[in-house]
């Protein structure tokens, strides 16, 4: 079985044979049941997503991470390996990914901390074998001295070939001795503190905004945006306004985001080149309100689309899944305000469907269900 849509698991999932993910698949409470004999596998080359409920891997070698992203926090009853290629991530800052079994790691981690102190944390009943490499991310201003425990094990082997990479990495110290790894700041603290970061749609654009608590050594905040929180591409440059240790507001416009979903992040660079990123933020771009319509929203063939008005001008049709790909196009014309699209092709799951017409733009959302 291949899956190449978006899967959202809550109920149980059991997997007796071989299952390939190219996609995103979500388990979000429910069960899943991996493998109860050699040959079973649930090989994972796209994004799987394991925020609540049960997961079991009933041998280490059952689940193959090698080439997608496991985004995780909860419990794998069992143990596990992030093969090379792989990625594990838990998710959110604060994260904690509790394994019961052994833990191998050949691939990438990312683990992110803050100035809180907060951190992620990979929690092991068994034996971490620390292979491949570990990516910190600072998300915040660190004080001085702030310690980190990044992973939890009975007993530990092997080494990070690669990383760990961190900011002013001179700065800090490693304790790899088990049961904990801990990675301590010893510098000064970071330029800037953040208190926080929101946006919302304001007609055609997005508005970001965020406040910084004190500022030290800010030489600018770039602002990023990605169609799927992996990918990011540079927005702009915010400059910083020297020191202080009152709070001072920031603000930058979108003013072409993507039809739907948009991801945005802060990277602060300080005036040695030192950067620190910052958390994710989500927002939804749902372009001229009340001007699209699909009725109903929940299809299996055909989707209906209902205008306020006849169009001014010709337009374009887009169907986009949500990794933000552009998976179906098709052109509309002067005058028309009923249009119907075949989605039959289409995998399961839900989509955006976007509306250009005149420079302007209208967005709504439908699932494809069969």
């Amino acid at each position: 079985m291949v899956n190449d849509s978006t899967v959202i698991n809550q109920g149980t999932f059991n997997n007796y044979g071989s299952i390939t993910n190219n996609r995103t698949f979500q388990l979000s409470g429910g069960a899943f049941n991996n493998g109860d004999s050699p040959g079973d596998l649930f090989e994972n080359d796209g994004s799987f997503q394991f925020s609540s409920g049960a997961f079991s891997n009933n041998h280490i070698d059952y689940f193959d991470n090698s080439g997608g992203v496991f985004e995780a926090s909860g419990t794998i009853t069992g143990g596990f390996k992030n093969a090379a290629g792989g990625t594990v991530s838990p998710t959110n800052l604060n994260g904690v990914l509790t394994i019961t079994g052994d833990f191998i790691n050949e691939g990438t981690l990312e683990m992110d901390v803050s100035g809180a102190p907060q951190n992620d944390l990979i929690a092991v009943q068994g034996t971490a074998t620390l292979n491949g490499t570990l990516n910190v991310t600072v998300h915040d201003a660190l004080s001085s001295n702030p310690s980190f425990t990044l992973i939890d094990a009975n007993a530990f082997t092997g080494t990070f070939t690669g990383g760990p990479t961190l900011p002013n990495p001179s700065y800090w110290t490693i304790d790899a001795a088990a049961p904990d790894y801990v990675l301590t700041y010893n510098g000064p603290p970071l330029p800037i503190r953040l208190l926080d970061f929101t946006g919302s749609q304001q007609g055609m654009a997005i508005m970001l905004r965020w406040t910084t608590a004190f500022e030290s050594d800010n030489a600018f905040v770039e602002v990023q945006r990605s169609r799927d929180g992996l990918r990011f591409e540079v927005l702009g440059t915010v400059p910083g306004t020297g020191p202080s240790d009152t709070p001072r507001h920031y603000q930058f416009a979108d003013e072409a985001p993507f039809p739907g979903l948009n991801y945005y992040r802060l990277r602060q660079v300080d005036f040695s080149g030192a950067e620190t990123f910052f958390p994710v933020l989500a927002v939804v771009f749902n372009g001229s309100a009340g001007a699209l319509q699909i009725i109903p929203n929940v299809v299996s063939e055909v989707l209906n689309v209902q205008l306020p008005a006849p169009l001014a001008g010709p337009g374009e049709l887009l169907v986009i899944d949500l990794l933000g790909r552009t998976v179906c196009k098709n052109s509309v014309t002067f005058g028309d305000q009923t249009i119907h699209l075949e989605v039959g092709s289409l995998p399961q799951g839900s989509y955006w469907l976007a509306l250009r017409s005149g420079g302007s733009i209208s967005v709504a959302r439908f699932v494809v269900q069969r």
